[in-house]
This record gives structure tokens, C-alpha cells and sequence, in this order.
């Protein structure tokens, strides 16, 4: 790791956030690679990590010969002030090459709210932030998602944009930049180039776009998929992601995905089933689930979720699945999804009251949410999650009257199967999005959602019931980023100028700094969320990527009948225009006829724990070097748990519904600090030759992390946490203006030595003499100091504060390093 990355890394509240080092992760050798992207997500790493199309592009590009594809993540405000303040630049994970260093910088758009991190991380790059500004000598910047259905507001930041799905365009993009290279072109001639390509959007010479049209996969089960994926150190999502599906001919005429990614394209089931195990197997992760906007439509879900169960014998696997379509939850679905009943069960009514559900093309009736409800409850799940939808054309109160009398339904259902049930309630308001029969219907302002939110909030009180609300002025900034022009350009930039960063965040969200934006602009925010003229153009009709205006249309009149439009999956075909019935069409899964042999729920196929009572306890020494000083004790035994998985040795769980590895660390590395030797227990069901672990866990840990030594345990040996006696550590590059020796000395004689200890807010006094079995100063002028083994451990810096008197700026300059841990007489080797 280069000196200046981990300084900066010192001085950060997540440093694990921009080490990398992942496995699965790829670093490939730069020099023989003629096209570098690097792949940017806007907003922090375990959000983007959690993003499943940067894992597919990621691969893609480096399963290709001579390409090479790298991550990078928005920096957090504190990530931020540090580069700044150190004049660096954004760096990328793999190999920490300045961005400005790439190709390409290709940026998922996966919501309008991060359309300033998007400028924070060009400015961080040293990129020009604006197309027209840049040379031939910076990176293509590039934009892809869901955000690009409407590339206006965003178009004037970005050289090209791809519309549609990326795999075959990035591929394309990448031999086209090749060939542009190889040729010697420039910026200009490479843009003319790319906006011949289907699928990808540039500027042309005379200002206008050309290049339109969305590109598609035909085939999902053809499409490139990661069997490997890089493990995060932490993400939102811990759990193996495998898309099932991609498109939805559902018709809900609320869902802007629905419409844009017609049409159906499945995944059979034997193709699904080999990614997850194959994934599972690599990844070493207790979680999956499969991805679909409408997962209970693939009729091969149940099938497949018993194949994985099969598949990974011996180890607890647990599925979830994203909110279901109320209608279309079976006993078998649930039946399969196993550990996962500790969790809640999520389901998406969408709408309060049949009436609306019919408005918005949603086919079921409340007999159908009850009965889907009373199956979750019965089969073990103690809560559920219920996402509807405020604000939509034409509701009423009744609407909101539905919502408080289902949740309240809901509750009733779940009493009967258990004491405290809980049901959670959560209402996003809805945005009229680009292509879907709603993008004419104006969006409620921000005061009529807060009446609807406190409405809410007074009625779903009855103990048992949760309420939980998107926030209305975040919804009224992405209605007016998902619906407006190019001329909203400028009020991006004015925003992120006054300070704006991850909007998406709460806690960092300010709508005073969008309005003066707005303001200074020239720009009336409310005008973008009022109706739109039917007969009159909309800025996002001219780039082909959703249907047929007239069907658009059509659908909006059909939806004041109250008429149904049903699924062209099963029935006629509803003229959207988004096929073209050769290649482009709906692909669904075949399913051979069901199995009727009786299926035994998941957590009783692992063979019981009760029935293998033998268990073997190994203690694992590990060093942390490089990049692993920087993963905080929770990142470092999850990485020990997956990698053990990943192995393939029988790891011992806890026994219930949520089992956990039988796994114990000793005494926590501080983060920033090189350890020369951890220590973890590990049970295992089946004896192992300790060389055996050693070797096979090879590659199968984070970077800088390395098993080096294994030994069994007799039976009846202490607990790690017993077996400590203390910790030795060396400490080295203390100011030059400090008497070392005489601090030591100084130590020694005293009586006692106070220390500040601050815990959960609390700051308090403690005589850490009693706690440091040796404290001395060595000729090299190293410090050795060992602390004997406690609970709450002692901290380095609250030593190095009480003997040496040094402040937080001092310590960071210090290097601690961890070389010994010292056992008590009884300890095992």
C-alpha cells in the first residue's frame, strides 16, 4: 500500500471502504491491457457493492483479454476533506491508480439523489466536470442504469450514454476505443464512432443527440454473470445475488422499470441454479437470494430454491427473495426459504384498497393479500413488511383508509400465530416516472405528503405495528431530477457547488441548498411536478428506450376504466412496441412437471446438529499486513467465516431458526494496525489435518490476510478469551521531541497512571498501570509494550495518550504493530 493512501486511511471513520483487496476481487497487469475502465457507483462502497450490475460489468470487462476494469466509490465527507487536504485524487481499489489514469469512467446511475456524488467524484479525479470542457487527454466519462430513461438532466456531465442493457455495449465500446487508440483518432472522431453503436448516446457535431435506441439482451441465459463475485468486506446486501429475470410484463402502470426492460427475458432453471451454487461455493456466503421485479412469475423459483438447498449439502443456506406480488406466494416458496423465517417476509400491495389496485393494473383483490399473509404467519415468520405506495393518480382517503385497515388486518392474522407479531408499514410517495402511463399525472407536493405521512403516523399505532416513510422532500428532488431537461444542469451543479453530497442520506440532505440552487438558476421547482400536456412532446421521448407513446397513452385511459391489462406473457400481446418478435421477445423458463416427492423444509436436509454431537476445535494463527489492517474485527472474522466456508470445511452452527458459525477470535486489532499474529477458534463437524487448513484457505482470504499455522485443540482446552495472557506490541516513529527512554522510566516508578477512556460517549478516568505487564524502551528506540488480556481491552492510543502525551494528530504518525500473543500455562498449542 502506497505511504500516502495509508495515512489517509488513518484519518477516516471507515477506512475499509477504499482498500480493496477483496477476494474475487481482479488486478490484472496494467501495461498489457489496452482499454482501462474503472468503474464508478455514487455513493458509498457498501451501497455500490450491493449493486449487482457493477459486479456484472466488472467481470465482463476482466474476463476479457487485454481489457482491465477497477472500482471506485463516492468518498464519504471525511474521505473528502482528507484527499483534498492532501491534494490527492481519487484513487481506484485494485490497484490505486489516479482515475484520471483510466480510459473510461463509466458511473452506474441508479438514482436521481446521486447525481452530485457524481460530480464530487469527477472533481475528485481532477476531471473537468462538464463534456464540453474536457480533452483528449482526460477518460471517457461514461453513465449507465436506470437513470439514464431520462438522460437529460444529467446529459451535459457525461461524453456518451448507454441506454439499455449494458453487456454487449460495453464490449462493443471497449474494441471501439481499442480500435480509436490503435488508430491514433481523437476525442471527437472516437464520439462519432461510439454514436454509431446501438445503445449509446452522444452529442453529435451539430449539438444534437444521435446514437439512440436501446440496447438488449436478448438471451438472459446467454448473458455474462459472475460465478465468482467479489466478496465486499461490508455491503448492504450480504447475501449472493443471481438475477432470475429482467423485464416485467406485469403492466403495473406506476413501475418505470416494468416498462423500460420489456421484454421478459428468464433464466431456466438449471442455468440458475448452477450460477448460485457455483457462487455460493466460491463466495463462501450463508445468504441468496434470487432478483426478478416480479420473482413469483418465475415458475422455476420454487424448483430452484430446492436445487441450491441440494446442491450446498451440509452447510445452513438461507434464501430470501425481494417484495412479492401478494398473489403469487405458495407453501412451497415458503417452505424453501428455511433459516430465512427468522427474518420478515416482505410483500407489496402497492395500494390500500382494490379499487386502486385495479387503477394501477395490479391483479389481485385483499382475499389474495389475507391468504398470502396467513401463509407467512403460519409457516414461522413472526414479521412482515408491507410497502405501499401515497400520492398516486386519483386517491382519495378511502386509499389511505385501506392501508390503516390492512395493516391492521395483517396484525389480527399474525396473533393467531404468535404472541408479538410484528407488521411494518412502510409508503414511499409516488413519482411519475418517464415512460410509464403515468408520466403525464402530476406528483403531490411535499405538504400534501406530509399529511398523508401524519395521517399514517396517528392511525398505525396499536402495539404491533410499525410506520416507516420515505422522506417527502427527497421525493419532491427526485421528481423533479426524474422528469426535467438539460436545463437542470446547471441547478445540479449550483447544489453540489453549495455543498450538496449524498442526497440519498438523511442526515445529509438539505432541500434550503437545492432551492437556492434552484433559485439562482432561474428554475421553479414545482412546475416539474405538475401534469403534462398528453398531446405535447416530452423531453425523454426522442432516445427510443420505453414503449410506444400511443400504448402509453392508451394504458392512461384504460386505467380511468378501471380496466384490467393483462400479462402478454400468458395471453395477447398488449402492442407496446418493445419487441420485435425475433430476437427481441419474451423468453420464459421452461418447468418440466412438478416433483411430487414431499419436500423436507431446509435447515432439516443439513444434517442435524444434535445428531453430530462431535465436534473438533481448531485455533487458527493469521497475520495482517497491507490493505487487511484496515478491516475493523467484525470484517475480519466474517472474512474468516466466508473463507472457511469457501473451503468446503464443515463449519459447526448454532442450533434455531438464525444459526451461527461457531467461530471466536481473540482479543480485537485495533484498526491501522500490522498484526503478526491473530488468533480465531473454529469448530469443525469432521477432523481435518491442520496443514490442510492452512493450505486450502490460501486465496480464500481477504488481501493481507494469510493463515499461517493450524493446530487442534484437546478436549476440554480453555476458550480462546481464557487462554490469552497478554498481547505484545511494538511501537515505533514517536516524535523525536519526546525523552522515550525517560517516559518509560517515568512509567515504571509511578504508583499509578491515568488514562481517559471514553466508551459510548462517556468519558471516565482508569489506572491502566495494573493493565501493562511491560512497558521498556530497545537501543533502536522501539517500544515494546505488552497488555495483558481484559474486558473492555485497552487501547494502544489511550496507552501511547497517558505515557507519552500524545494528541490524535501525533498518533496517527505513530506505527503500532502487533507481534506476539503471550498464553497462560494452560493453553493449547
Amino acid at each position: 500500500m502506497r505511504p500516502d493512501i495509508r495515512d489517509i486511511l488513518a484519518r477516516v471513520s471507515r477506512p475499509d471502504r477504499y482498500v480493496g483487496g477483496e477476494v474475487g476481487s481482479r488486478v490484472k497487469d496494467w501495461e498489457r491491457c489496452d482499454v482501462r475502465f474503472c468503474l464508478v457507483f455514487p455513493d458509498v462502497y457498501e451501497i455500490g457493492m450491493s449493486h449487482l450490475g457493477l459486479s456484472i460489468l466488472y467481470h465482463l470487462i476482466n474476463d476479457r483479454d487485454g481489457m482491465v476494469a477497477e472500482r471506485a466509490f463516492t468518498p464519504w465527507a471525511d474521505m473528502e476533506a482528507a484527499l483534498r487536504e492532501k491534494g490527492m485524487k481519487l484513487f481506484s481499489l485494485e490497484s490505486y491508480r489516479e482515475l484520471g489514469a483510466f480510459d473510461v469512467i463509466g458511473f452506474s446511475l441508479a438514482s436521481e439523489l446521486s447525481a452530485t456524488n457524481v460530480l464530487t467524484t469527477l472533481d475528485l479525479a481532477g476531471i473537468p466536470l462538464r463534456a464540453a470542457d474536457r480533452t483528449d487527454a482526460h477518460p471517457l466519462i461514461i453513465a449507465g442504469g436506470p437513470c439514464t430513461s431520462n438522460p437529460g438532466p444529467m446529459a451535459p456531465f457525461f461524453d456518451a450514454i448507454v441506454i439499455g442493457d449494458g453487456e454487449e455495449v460495453t464490449v462493443q465500446l471497449a474494441e471501439c476505443i481499442r480500435d480509436t487508440k490503435r488508430d491514433g483518432i481523437g476525442r471527437r472522431d472516437l464520439l462519432d464512432r461510439l454514436g454509431r453503436i446501438r445503445g449509446i448516446a452522444v452529442q453529435g457535431r451539430d449539438g444534437q443527440a444521435q446514437g439512440m435506441n436501446r440496447a438488449i439482451v436478448a438471451d438472459l441465459d446467454r448473458a455474462p454473470f459472475p460465478e465468482k463475485p467479489v466478496v465486499a468486506h461490508k455491503a448492504t446486501q450480504e447475501r449472493l445475488a443471481v438475477e432470475a429475470a429482467r423485464g416485467c410484463a406485469r403492466g403495473c402502470r406506476f413501475c418505470q422499470a416494468g416498462y423500460i426492460y420489456r421484454p421478459v427475458r428468464q433464466r431456466s432453471e438449471d442455468t440458475a441454479t448452477a450460477i448460485s451454487c457455483a457462487g455460493l461455493a466460491a463466495t463462501g456466503r450463508e445468504d441468496f437470494s434470487f432478483l426478478s421485479l416480479s420473482i413469483g412469475d418465475w415458475a422455476p423459483l420454487s424448483a430452484t430454491l430446492k436445487g441450491v438447498h441440494e446442491g450446498c449439502p451440509g452447510m445452513p443456506i438461507n434464501a430470501s427473495l425481494p417484495s412479492m406480488r401478494v398473489e403469487s406466494l405458495s407453501d412451497a416458496i415458503i417452505a424453501e426459504l428455511g433459516a430465512a423465517r427468522a427474518q420478515s417476509f416482505t410483500l407489496a400491495p402497492e395500494a390500500g384498497t382494490e379499487r386502486m389496485r385495479r387503477f394501477i393494473n395490479k391483479g389481485n383483490v385483499d382475499d389474495d393479500l389475507f391468504a398470502s399473509v396467513e401463509r407467512v404467519f403460519s409457516a414461522g415468520f413472526s414479521k412482515i413488511k408491507l410497502y405501499f405506495m401515497v400520492g398516486l393518480p386519483t386517491e382519495t382517503a378511502a386509499d389511505i383508509d385501506g392501508i390503516v385497515t390492512t395493516a391492521n388486518r395483517c396484525l389480527d392474522i399474525g396473533k393467531k400465530y404468535h404472541k408479538r407479531p410484528d407488521v411494518t408499514v412502510s409508503t414511499s410517495t409516488f413519482v411519475p416516472k418517464a415512460h410509464t402511463p403515468f408520466q403525464w399525472d402530476r406528483q403531490i407536493g411535499i405538504e400534501e405528503t406530509l399529511a398523508i405521512q401524519r395521517e399514517c403516523k396517528r392511525r398505525l399505532r396499536r402495539p404491533g405495528l410499525y410506520y416507516r416513510w420515505h422522506d417527502a422532500e427527497q421525493s419532491f428532488l427526485e421528481g423533479v431530477l426524474s422528469r426535467g431537461g438539460a436545463e437542470l444542469a446547471d441547478a445540479i451543479e449550483a447544489a453540489w457547488r453549495a455543498g450538496a453530497r449524498f442526497d440519498g442520506w438523511d442526515e445529509c440532505f438539505s432541500l434550503a441548498r437545492w432551492r437556492e440552487a434552484f433559485a439562482a438558476c432561474g428554475i421553479v421547482p414545482e412546475t416539474y411536478l405538475e401534469a403534462r400536456d398528453r398531446a405535447a412532446p416530452l423531453s425523454w421521448d426522442a432516445f427510443g428506450i420505453g414503449p410506444d407513446p400511443v400504448f402509453l397513452q392508451r394504458e392512461r385511459d384504460r386505467a380511468e376504466e378501471l380496466a384490467f391489462t393483462p400479462d402478454c406473457t400468458s395471453g395477447a400481446c398488449s402492442q407496446c412496441g418493445m419487441c420485435d418478435f425475433d430476437a427481441i421477445k419474451n423468453r420464459m423458463a421452461h418447468v418440466d412437471a412438478p416433483d411430487e416427492t414431499p419436500v423436507a423444509p431446509p435447515e432439516q436436509r443439513v444434517t442435524s446438529h444434535e445428531s453430530r454431537v462431535t465436534a473438533f476445535r481448531y485455533r487458527l494463527h493469521y497475520t495482517k499486513a497491507d490493505r487487511a489492517v484496515f478491516l475493523g474485527s467484525l470484517e475480519t472474522l466474517d472474512a474468516i467465516r466466508r473463507g472457511v466456508r469457501a473451503a468446503g470445511f464443515p463449519l459447526c452452527y448454532s442450533e434455531g431458526y438464525h444459526p451461527r458459525a461457531r467461530i471466536s477470535a481473540g482479543p480485537a486489532c485495533p484498526v491501522g494496525v500490522e498484526s503478526q499474529d491473530e488468533c480465531a477458534d473454529i469448530e469443525l463437524f469432521e477432523a481435518v489435518a491442520p496443514e490442510q487448513i492452512v493450505q486450502r484457505l490460501q486465496g480464500r482470504l481477504p488481501e493481507g490476510m494469510a493463515v499461517c499455522a493450524a493446530a487442534l485443540l484437546p478436549e476440554g482446552a480453555p476458550s480462546i478469551a481464557d487462554a490469552i495472557e497478554a498481547v505484545r506490541y511494538e511501537v515505533s516513529g514517536l516524535p523525536v521531541v519526546i525523552d522515550v527512554a525517560g517516559a518509560c522510566a517515568a512509567f515504571a516508578q509511578a504508583p499509578s497512571v491515568l488514562a481517559v477512556r471514553i466508551r459510548k460517549g462517556k468519558r471516565r478516568e482508569v489506572d491502566i498501570k495494573p493493565l501493562i505487564a511491560e512497558l521498556a524502551v530497545r537501543p533502536d528506540g522501539v517500544v515494546g509494550v505488552a497488555v495483558r488480556n481484559q474486558t473492555p481491552a485497552l487501547r494502544m492510543g489511550e496507552i501511547l495518550t497517558a505515557v507519552f502525551g500524545l494528541n490524535d494528530e501525533a498518533l496517527r504518525h505513530v506505527r503500532v504493530r502487533k507481534v506476539a500473543v503471550e498464553w497462560c500455562d494452560t493453553r493449547a498449542e
